[in-house]
């Protein structure tokens, strides 16, 4: 072995030393397996290394991509490692001598699964959603009070997106409606309200159309999901209503026509989901209790009286963060029927988000998806998936909860798949 062959072994050996003790105690290197779930903490690397894809990942450690995938975001930390000063010389020829410098390390932690054998079609993703049968639910005591309605809102599902699969989407929305139920003990109450809020898809459109790459699903299969999803859900809640209201307005994903053909506000696909499941349920006398509701034409929205409470529903991507209070006072001041709502009630913003001026309120309901890339890199966290649940009466809300996945679901993993 040469003296340069030697400088730069003990140097390596000096770097890895270095970076092994700046390491964050929580980041070891290493793979726990729970339920299936194998979580893996890679060895660190210089910090300008390139991440990989999902499939270079999983051979790196181990894992035949054809047997196994990553679930759930990749997520990465960084650290400042110091290099001893008698190893930052220089040791090619020629080359100027290094001052004493500090350098980026990194790690990164993903959860592996195994995969079932093949990848669901669009035919049996809609078959997960039809077999679905909630838990049997003994009755016990009234849930509501006389004249109030159990709200049950949800948004921003956006069928179709690439990092949030479409079964284990599946997985969670049922999940959350078995939950959503088993409060109701059995008993019925007088009035079930469930509102969705926009982004039901991915759709094609959003973003100048940049996203249509990003997709898992056509657009057509996208609004078949979304129209079984929303056909199963009034097969769970109606029977638990006297009266079950549901309303869909549309979201910026979802839109129906094209960019650069501007239509109708009530173009969109969220919309026509809605439109086609009440075309259903008038052959059905079964859910002859079930109204429909979408916004009118040229609207965004709708505002409807819900047990005593005017409740504007609108996706949100009209009103700039943090600016609803103005946003709603502008359509107080032009007389729209949005002003005249007691509460203000919307998806976009993707987190459960909850405020009040007065006697009016405004909530923002988490997304259903799991979480954006573009949100990730432009903010460092993922998503917080769930739908939120009420009880409403002439104005005055209580008893709100998030409802978020079982354990295994919190992996995005639904059940169909994880057995």
């Amino acid at each position: 072995m040469s003296l340069k062959d030697a400088f730069l072994r003990t140097r390596q050996a000096a770097l890895e030393v270095a970076v092994e003790r700046a390491r964050p105690k929580t980041w070891k290197a290493g793979r726990v397996t729970q339920d299936g779930v194998t979580t893996v903490t890679t060895d660190p690397v210089a910090a300008d290394t390139p991440d990989g894809t999902h499939a270079e990942l999983l051979e790196a450690h181990g894992f035949d991509p054809a047997r196994y995938r990553i679930v759930g975001p990749i997520r990465s930390t960084r650290w400042t490692a110091y290099l001893p000063k008698e190893y930052r010389t220089n040791s090619t020829p020629g080359e100027p001598v290094e001052d004493a410098f500090t350098f980026q390390a990194k790690a990164s932690r993903f959860q592996v699964v195994e995969r079932a054998e093949g990848e669901l079609s669009i035919d049996e993703l809609v078959q997960v959603v039809n077999n679905y049968q909630p838990g049997k639910i003994e009755p016990a005591a009234e849930f509501t009070e006389p004249g109030e309605a159990y709200v049950v809102a949800l948004g921003d599902a956006q069928a179709g997106k690439l990092e949030s699969p479409t079964e284990e989407l599946i997985g969670r929305l049922l999940d959350y409606m078995h939950k959503a139920v088993e409060p109701l003990q059995g008993r019925k109450v007088e009035h079930i309200h469930l509102a969705w809020l926009g982004d039901a898809c991915e759709g094609m459109n959003s973003q100048g159309g940049s996203l249509r790459w990003r997709t898992t699903l056509t657009m057509t299969e996208q609004v078949r999901l979304i129209r079984r999803l929303m056909l199963k859900q009034i097969e769970i809640l109606a029977p638990y209503a006297e009266r079950l209201t549901v309303v869909s307005v549309g979201g910026n994903h979802d839109e129906g026509y094209s960019r650069d053909l501007k239509t109708r506000e009530d173009d969109s696909w969220a919309v026509e989901a809605l439109n086609m499941v009440a075309d259903a349920l008038e052959f059905n006398p079964a859910f002859s209790h079930v109204e429909c509701y979408v916004p009118g034409p040229d609207e965004q929205g709708v505002v409807m009286d819900v047990a005593g409470t005017v409740i504007a529903h609108v996706h949100g991507h009209k009103i700039k963060p943090g600016k609803w209070r103005e946003w709603w006072a502008g359509q107080a001041l032009g007389r729209q029927a949005y002003g005249e709502a007691d509460l203000l009630l919307q998806g976009h913003m993707h987190h459960w988000q909850v405020s009040e001026d007065g006697d009016r309120k405004w909530i923002c309901v988490p997304a259903m998806e799991s979480g954006s890339t573009w949100w990730r890199d432009s903010t460092g966290t993922w998503g917080s998936p769930g739908i939120l649940t009420f009880k409403t009466k002439d104005g005055r809300i209580r008893d709100m909860t998030k409802i978020e996945a079982t354990p295994e679901h919190k992996n995005n993993q639904p059940k169909e798949r994880s057995e």
